[in-house]
This record gives structure tokens, C-alpha cells and sequence, in this order.
């Protein structure tokens, strides 16, 4: 299998396909958390499967240095997610606004 269609494979498989039960009412300050913490989970999975490409050096081969590589790609995506990122966060916040907008306009025209 193509190396690009395995990660995109990977990301599609983690992107949820409705809003989280419990953030259906929360307001903006907790979607715009989840939007980021979820990008940044997309561009963890992203790294590693990127690090896994890179030939072993052959110097760093104990499990202290695994782990720490690990927290290595856990806080720069976590960092790069909290800067914008690659524009997945706005898109799921735009997805659950435009969700709360829809509802509320089908609630009043009830009304």
C-alpha cells in the first residue's frame, strides 16, 4: 500500500463523522478546545507515521530515547495545533457552529 494513502487512511478513520455527545451545548471556548486537541491528535498520528520513515541511526536505540521522541512529536503537535495548524481545527469548529446555526434557525421558524 501506498505510504500516503496508509497515512490519509489513518486520519479519515479518526475524524469524527457527528459532534461529540458532550459538547452539543458547550459553548464556544470548549469546541474551539476540542477542535484543537483534536487536530493536534490528527498531526501526532501524522509524525509518527512520518517518523516511522526515517531510517534508524543505529545511536539511539533504548527505550528512554523512544519515549522521549514520542513526547518530542506529542508537544509539537500539540504546539503547532495551538498556532493554527494545518486549518482542521477551524474546519471542525466551523462544522459545529454551522451545526448550532442550523438548529436554531429550524428551532425559530418552528416558532
Amino acid at each position: 500500500m501506498n505510504p500516503i494513502n496508509s497515512i490519509a487512511n489513518n486520519i479519515f478513520n479518526l475524524i469524527p463523522t457527528q459532534e461529540p455527545k458532550g459538547l452539543q451545548n458547550a459553548d464556544d471556548k470548549a469546541k474551539r478546545k476540542f477542535a484543537t486537541e483534536f487536530e493536534s491528535l490528527v498531526l501526532n498520528k501524522l509524525f509518527d507515521s512520518m517518523e516511522s520513515t526515517i531510517p534508524d541511526s543505529g545511536f539511539d536505540t533504548d527505550a528512554a530515547s523512544g519515549q522521549i521522541k514520542g513526547m518530542f512529536w506529542m508537544f509539537m503537535s500539540q504546539g503547532m495545533a495551538k498556532e493554527g495548524g494545518i486549518g482542521l481545527a477551524d474546519e471542525i469548529y466551523n462544522s459545529m457552529q454551522s451545526k448550532v446555526e442550523k438548529h436554531t434557525s429550524v428551532v425559530d421558524q418552528k416558532v
